[in-house]
Parts: structure tokens; C-alpha cells; sequence
């Protein structure tokens, strides 16, 4: 792995210079980074975890300088942002969107997070969740409607776009997480397919369009995505804990603040709350302000039929204890696009209370530590 890589993924063990506040949060912030840790021969350890909060310091620096040549927030608002992320290991755009939205110093960053949830539960079930092709095969043996799969290119391989259909495509890497790293191109773009092969193995898909009656939510034929976060206790049927529609902002760099408006959804009824955009965290938005298409109130096309899809295929990996699902609500029905298990806590917890679920993480902790005992 190249330095600027590793750069990218300071800090290595997800943790910043002082522990949350909620003992819940620093236990399981421990685990994963003493998880991590133990890759790492004893004798070094020391100068490693010494050597990662130093370039921390200089990351979480140039890093929040990047982010204020961006946002328009205060001083205050900026020096407050720093201290953030030096305390939490968060990094800038999460650490402001969560103080925004939640309140408080990020309690459970990106990498952290994902060094939780990745030792909890079945590592098996980790892998093929985060392998695209096996995660297809499992749901569409399940009965579950997945993207159709034109080509699959390997890595290094040949790209031959000449058998498949002309017009848009949908580009996955094999090993990612739900749409993650995932873009549209032309069947007639050879070069740029190419160049993905040289990466990773990579899926070439159909391009989903949304149901008819969401389309004036969908923009520049990018449908709006359903995150379906499901759970479950150890040994225990999955349940849905929270749900966002993902809407497509027109005209817009793809980065999580300002690709997407995201509206929370009542698990209940299936109808919108009033959406969030992450560039402006202290609005609500009721409308979307492009074309003035309606959210708030708004029953959610076909939302129980993908919550349906979502509990199946958490229950064909029983060995997670949370995955947030991918779906797109297509004229044929809800299509699932893939799974997280790594976890975003802001996506994770949008319209939800965090509380119960930290509890179950922590019994999950218990779980996989007297399994592995």
C-alpha cells in the first residue's frame, strides 16, 4: 500500500486523544482498536500507536483546513471543528455534521466504526457481504431482486463492451460496501472500464431507473435510494431500526454533504419526515428546493415491500448484527444494491434514537467474546 494511502486512513485504530463521554461508546471504541492492534508485532506497538497520534495532529489539521476552504462556518465554529476532531478521530465533514445534527462530539467516526462492527459477529459473513458478487448470488437465491449483472470484468482483464447493451451501465467494484465506490457510465466508455479493471474486479450492471411515482425525486437518471438499517439481537429474528430515502441533489459534487438530501422515513406508516441536506445540517427541508417536489408527509412508494426484502436478506447472514441495505424502488419492484456492515453511525442513527443500539452492540461485544473465548 502506497503512503498516500495509509495517510488516508489515519487514524489507523479510529481513536482520537480523549474517550466519549458515554462509557458505552469508549468500551466498544476500545475493543475495535485493540482488535486492531493485535495485528501489529507487541514489541512495535508502542511506537506505532505513538507514531499514528502524531499523524493525526498533522492530518486532522490539513484536513479541516481542506474542509473550511469549502464550508462557509465561523471561527469559532472552525476552531471548534478541530478540537472536535483531534478528540474524536473523526474527520471533518462528519465531525460537523454530527455536532450539527446530534449534538456533541462524534461519539463513533467512520473508522472506528467500522473496526467495531467488523469484530462482531461471523467473520465469514463480514466477507461476503463486503464481496459484491457472492452478495448478489446469496440474495438472488433467496428469491431477492438484484441489479442485472451484464459482464463481469476480472482484474487486469480484457474489457470487451461489445456484447453488452448499448446505453447506461452501472459500475460496481467486486469488493466494496453497498453503493459505495459506485458510479454510472456510457456502454460506449471502454476506456474508462479499463481503467477500473486495473484496480479491482468490477460488475457491470443495469442502469435502475426509479418507479414512476418517484420520479420527480430521481435527477440526472439517479434514482433516490431507500438505506434500510436492520438488526438483531445474538441468535434472534433481524427487525428494521431506522430508515432514510437518499435524494439525488442536482448539480452537485458527489461528497456526503452535498450529493444527497436525506429524509427520514416513519418505520411505522412509511411516510416522509422532513429531509436534511448535510451542506446546511440546521435546515429542514419539506420540499425539495429544485422543483418543489413534495417530502414531508409523503407515504414512500413501495416502502414495504423493500423493508420486507431488507429483513430476508438480513436473515440469510445471521451472523451480523447490523447491516444498513441499498434499495431502489424500480418499476419491477425493490431492487437491493448491496449491504454495509461497516456502518456509518450518521447514516446509521438519521430519525432514530442511537441509544438502544449501542446496547445491542455491546451485548453483541459479549456474544462474540464468549464465542471466541
Amino acid at each position: 500500500m502506497s503512503a498516500a494511502k495509509l495517510r488516508t486512513r489515519l487514524p489507523y485504530d479510529g481513536q482520537g486523544f480523549a474517550a466519549p463521554m458515554d462509557a458505552r461508546f469508549a468500551r466498544l471504541r476500545a475493543r475495535g482498536a485493540a482488535r486492531f492492534w493485535r495485528k501489529v508485532p507487541w514489541v512495535l506497538r508502542g511506537p506505532a500507536i505513538a507514531a499514528t497520534r502524531i499523524g493525526w495532529v498533522a492530518a486532522a489539521y490539513w484536513r479541516v483546513q481542506a474542509f473550511l476552504r469549502a464550508a462557509e462556518i465561523d471561527d469559532r465554529a472552525a476552531r471548534r471543528l478541530l478540537g472536535d476532531c483531534l478528540a474524536t478521530g473523526a474527520q471533518p465533514d462528519e465531525a460537523y455534521v454530527w455536532r450539527e445534527v446530534f449534538g456533541g462530539p462524534h461519539p463513533l467516526p467512520r473508522r472506528s466504526a467500522h473496526l467495531v462492527l467488523a469484530s462482531l459477529g461471523e467473520p465469514r459473513a463480514h466477507r461476503r457481504l463486503a464481496n459484491r458478487e457472492a452478495t448478489d448470488a446469496l440474495l438472488a437465491h433467496g428469491g431477492l431482486a438484484t441489479p442485472l449483472t451484464h459482464a463481469i470484468v476480472r482484474r487486469g482483464g480484457i474489457v470487451d463492451l461489445s456484447r453488452v447493451l448499448s446505453g447506461p451501465l452501472f459500475v460496481r467494484p467486486r469488493h466494496s460496501l453497498g453503493g459505495r465506490d459506485s458510479f454510472a457510465i456510457d456502454s460506449a466508455d471502454a476506456a474508462r472500464a479499463a481503467a477500473l479493471a486495473r484496480d479491482d474486479d468490477f460488475l457491470m450492471q443495469e442502469h435502475l431507473r426509479a418507479d414512476a411515482r418517484l420520479s420527480d425525486l430521481a435527477a440526472g437518471g439517479a434514482a433516490p435510494v431507500l438505506h434500510l438499517t436492520t438488526a438483531r439481537e445474538p441468535g434472534s429474528a433481524p427487525f428494521l431500526y431506522s430508515a432514510f430515502l437518499a435524494v439525488p441533489v442536482p448539480n452537485e459534487p458527489r461528497d456526503f454533504r452535498r450529493s444527497h438530501l436525506r429524509v427520514p422515513i416513519d418505520l411505522v406508516s412509511g411516510v416522509l419526515r422532513e429531509g436534511l441536506w448535510f451542506a446546511e445540517p440546521g435546515r429542514r427541508f419539506a420540499h425539495a428546493w429544485w422543483n418543489g417536489a413534495p417530502l414531508a408527509g409523503r407515504r414512500v412508494t413501495g416502502f414495504a415491500e423493500a423493508v420486507a426484502a431488507a429483513r430476508r436478506a438480513m436473515g440469510l447472514l445471521p451472523g451480523l448484527a447490523l447491516v444498513s441495505w441499498e434499495v431502489i424502488v424500480a418499476p419491477r419492484g425493490p431492487v437491493i444494491l448491496g449491504g454495509d456492515a461497516g456502518g456509518d453511525w450518521i447514516l446509521t442513527c438519521l430519525g432514530a434514537d442511537p441509544g438502544p443500539l449501542v446496547d445491542l452492540l455491546e451485548r453483541w461485544s459479549d456474544w462474540s467474546d464468549a464465542k471466541s473465548a
